[in-house]
This record gives structure tokens, C-alpha cells and sequence, in this order.
């Protein structure tokens, strides 16, 4: 895998290739329309000359809208990158992207979550002026009738990753991470509290994920490693003020010696909210492509087999308004999900889902979910276009 930084402008990564197949799709720029998408029916959510190594952030605001926050990576020149939102309705119909802020010359790719009932959203900039370089904070409280940049944190170093990861812990303030660009570590930032350096043993990390737990707010930064002796999924706790608990772990299985599978998007940890207790990972086994799904709850030994299938290239997960949770993965164009009961116990079927008609490469997947229904957003290549498609997913009964 590429380092993959924001500095100077230059971008560079590198993505693993999925061969995709059949369903049906609404191929324009969506611009809102009137009816509502039978759910497997998928719906552009993005411009069509999208990077095909972006994340997005989702956050549900108090009126059931589901917010996709992205970065627009059209050439990706300096100067030219703008923050927009996708607005989708509960019943999954896709309104027009709204832009965020203006011209910046960089900005990493955002994620968001909400606090009581005010959605925040993060980013990392560098506008065109040369001031406010750091991590951007854009709030919309309930009620508003918009986002607005509230603050810009100054970060301790210059250079990042990609993106960031963002999440709520039970005092209700939002937790951010990322990866510092020069040292390979992280940065973690708990509002409140100050920004902390994490270091990591070896370089180097990717793909920062970030869970709160919603019962005692103790933090869990997740990441994909390819640092010798510590190949594979890893995670580090942390205390509210952004301490570190014990040594970093590595996901059983998550590695082969010093190999692992590639993970080309947000290594996702959720919290169940609720204050239901702990910290839960989807991530695969196998070497060189995956073999199981497996989810963990983040400080255990054990972890679940959600899935036994070859070939399977990433995985997501998701929690629902009653802490129950949404595990995907995906492979040659096709995505599969599984809802548990309660908890994070007793899973249901798996449900096949199709990706999006004409699709030649499916980058990535994320998931939020509902309360009968789990929206997801793939990353997919269809024809010239690579955008994010969104469509639902009805649980089951």
C-alpha cells in the first residue's frame, strides 16, 4: 500500500480492484427526486468524477435525515477542494449535494456524529490563504437550517492521512482521530480536553477508525497496520482525556505472519448508544483475500464468525437507534448484511444485496442504520463514473 498523504497538494493510494454485477440504478447527479427508491434500487449520491479511495462520514440528524458528508476530490488540484452534504431523506430518497464551505487548498476526507441533538462534522484543512489550518468543526444544531464552521482546532502537526474518524462517548462530546502524516502515529482529540499524540510501534498505519463507548466514554482508535510485527487490524483504548490503556492489540486471525488483508476503507468500530457497554469491530481473516467476517468486541479475546465466504474484501458495521447492530461485507460486486437480534448477539440471515447496474470496480461500503431499515452508500465504479450510490435494506422479519 501507498502512504497516503495530504502535503503540498500531492495525492496518491492505492485500491484493490472487484470485478461487479447487476442491479438497477439512477445514473444522474441526484437532484432530488419526488418519489422515494424501492429499497435494492440505487441512487447517486456524489459527483460522478469522484476519487476512488474517498471515505465519507454519515450522520442521522433529529429529523430522520441522514446527512453524507464528503469531499469533493474532482481534480484534486490544490485550491480547488469544497466540503458538500448529501442529504437523504428516511425514506431514502437523495437530495442535492449542498456545499459545505468554500475553495479550500486541501482538505482530508470528513466524518461526523451527533451530540444530543446536534450533528458535528470534522475535517482536516489547509484553506487557500495560508490561516486556519487544522481541524475544521462545523456543527447544525436542531432547528438550524444549516451547516456552519464553528471552529477550527490547530492540529500539532502539519501533515495527516486522509481522513478522519469521529464518534460520541457517553458525556456527549465528540471524540476525532487521525493519522499524523510525518510520524505514523495519531492524533486523538476529545472536546474538552486536549489534542494527545498516540505513537505507534513501526510505521506505518492506515484507514483511522474511531468508537465511543456510550456507557463509560473511554475511547477506541482502530486502524489497519502494516508496521513489521504488528501486521493486521489493531486497536488502542483509550481513557476520556485521550490516555492510553494498556498496549495496542491486534484482531485475532487479522494477519498471516507479516501479511495481511489490505484494508482499502475506515477501519469502522461503533459503540451500541443506549448506554449499552462496549466497543464493537468487523474485520476479516485470511490472507491474501479474505475467508471469514469476523466482529469483536474490542477488549475480549474472541471474536464472532459473522460469515464464512471466499474471496470477501471488506467489511462495515453499523449500530441501529437500539443498539442493534448491522454487520456488511462485500465481494465481486455483491454485498451481503446481517442484523443482529439484540446487541450484538443473535444474528439474523444474511441478506445478498446487488451492487449498483454496470458496476466494474466496487471500492467500499458504509452503513446507517434505522430502526427497520439500514441505509448503504458503495463506492462503486459504473461506466466513466465513480461515485458513492446510495440505497436501503429492509431487516428482516
Amino acid at each position: 500500500m501507498q502512504r497516503a498523504l495530504l502535503r503540498a497538494g500531492i495525492i496518491t493510494a492505492a485500491s484493490a480492484v472487484l470485478l461487479g454485477v447487476a442491479s438497477s440504478v439512477t445514473a444522474a447527479v441526484p437532484a432530488g427526486p419526488a418519489k422515494a427508491p424501492n429499497p435494492g434500487h440505487w441512487t447517486q449520491a456524489t459527483f460522478g468524477d469522484f476519487l476512488n479511495f474517498a471515505d465519507i462520514g454519515l450522520v442521522r440528524g433529529p429529523n430522520g435525515v441522514l446527512h453524507v458528508l464528503w469531499t469533493d476530490g474532482k481534480s484534486g488540484t490544490t485550491g480547488t477542494v469544497v466540503v458538500r452534504d448529501t442529504p437523504i431523506l428516511a425514506n431514502g430518497t437523495v437530495q442535492k449535494p449542498v456545499p459545505i464551505t468554500g475553495r479550500l487548498a486541501q482538505a482530508s476526507f470528513p466524518d461526523a456524529t451527533i451530540s444530543g441533538r446536534t450533528m458535528y462534522a470534522f475535517w482536516n484543512q489547509i484553506p487557500n490563504n495560508g490561516s486556519a489550518t487544522g481541524t475544521a468543526v462545523a456543527s447544525w444544531p436542531a432547528g438550524g437550517h444549516g451547516w456552519k464552521v464553528t471552529t477550527v482546532h490547530p492540529t500539532q502537526k502539519t501533515s495527516w492521512d486522509f481522513g478522519v474518524a469521529a464518534a460520541t462517548g457517553a458525556d456527549g462530546k465528540p471524540w476525532v482521530a487521525f493519522i499524523d502524516g510525518g510520524s505514523g502515529g495519531f492524533e486523538v482529540w476529545h472536546t474538552g480536553h486536549a489534542a494527545r499524540q498516540i505513537p505507534l510501534s513501526g510505521c506505518c498505519a492506515y484507514q483511522a477508525g474511531f468508537g465511543a463507548d456510550s456507557r463509560t466514554s473511554a475511547g477506541w482508535v482502530t486502524w489497519y497496520s502494516n508496521a513489521t510485527n504488528h501486521y493486521g487490524i489493531e486497536a488502542q483504548q483509550l481513557t476520556q482525556t485521550g490516555a492510553r490503556v494498556g498496549r495496542q492489540i491486534r484482531m485475532p486471525g487479522s494477519n498471516s505472519g507479516n501479511n495481511a488483508i489490505q484494508n482499502d476503507q475506515r477501519t469502522t468500530a461503533t459503540g451500541l448508544g443506549h448506554h449499552l457497554a462496549g466497543v464493537y469491530l468487523s474485520y476479516l481473516t485470511g490472507y491474501p483475500t479474505g475467508q471469514k467476517v469476523k466482529l469483536m468486541r474490542l477488549g475480549r479475546k474472541t471474536p464472532t464468525t459473522i460469515a464464512t465466504l471466499a474471496g470477501v474484501m471488506g467489511t462495515t458495521l453499523a449500530a441501529d437507534p437500539f443498539g442493534r447492530l448491522w454487520v456488511a461485507w462485500y465481494r465481486n460486486g455483491q454485498i451481503w448484511l446481517r442484523r443482529a437480534g439484540s446487541g450484538a448477539t443473535r444474528f439474523g440471515p444474511a441478506v445478498k444485496l446487488a451492487a449498483p447496474k454496470g458496476t466494474s470496480t466496487l471500492w467500499k461500503i458504509y452503513l446507517n442504520a434505522q430502526a427497520k431499515r439500514v441505509d448503504v452508500l458503495a463506492l462503486a465504479t459504473v461506466g466513466s463514473r465513480t461515485a458513492y450510490f446510495s440505497t436501503q435494506v429492509l431487516a428482516p422479519r
